[in-house]
């Protein structure tokens, strides 16, 4: 089977002080309504400091698309070509991730040409994460940094050169890649890669 191979907070910690405090008031004069007798004070605890995301490794095609995801993109005669553990028609084609350990799912229709896609993702360290950075941006995708998620996109056309998206975050790298290229096929593979972002980081 052909496919194109590519070579591929912190929270903020808030605390509230608040304090009061009252001297002696003339004992001849009227006593103020509802004043306390003696300076008092009041603290709030810290809130708890949020913990960011973690990415969570998925260990089948389901885990990693979300059982939705799967069901529709399968509804319309679609089948798993290549999966974890030697699974799908075409077992072992190799990943658009091309470096690391991917959890890599190929999907498309049997016989019919580009419709090949590929949803994959795996963790990274830190060094990885520099690799894997150094690596793609050396490719003449179009790249787009927010915060410490850096997007590469290719759109590809409807013939020879594929749509692709990688999302590289400091700990995972998840890809989406399709055979069939172009300015749609970029927008729909790109929710897709979404929707495996909010599965690896539960």
């Amino acid at each position: 089977m052909n496919r194109n191979t590519i070579h591929l907070i912190a929270g903020t910690t808030l605390a509230v002080v608040l304090a009061a405090g009252l001297t002696g008031c003339d004992p001849a004069g009227p006593a103020p309504s509802g004043s306390p007798s003696e300076s008092s004070a009041s603290s709030a605890s810290p809130s708890p400091t949020e913990a960011p995301a973690a990415f969570v490794a998925p260990t089948s095609c389901t885990q990693l698309l979300g059982a939705s995801l799967e069901s529709s993109l399968t509804a319309d005669g679609t089948v798993l070509f290549s999966g974890p553990g030697g699974t799908g028609l075409y077992p072992g084609i190799e990943s658009a991730q091309d470096g690391g350990s991917p959890l890599s799912c190929v999907y498309g229709k049997d016989m019919v040409d580009l419709s090949t896609f590929e949803l994959a993702a795996q963790g990274l360290t830190q060094d990885a994460h520099e690799g894997v950075l150094a690596e793609l941006e050396t490719r003449g995708m179009t790249e787009v940094a927010a915060g410490d998620t850096v997007t590469f996109t290719q759109t590809g056309d409807e013939g020879s050169t594929p749509a692709i998206i990688h999302i590289l975050k400091p700990d995972s790298w998840v890809t989406a890649y399709s055979t069939f290229g172009g300015t749609a096929r970029l927008a729909e593979i790109t929710g897709w890669a979404n929707t495996v972002e909010t599965q690896v980081y539960p």
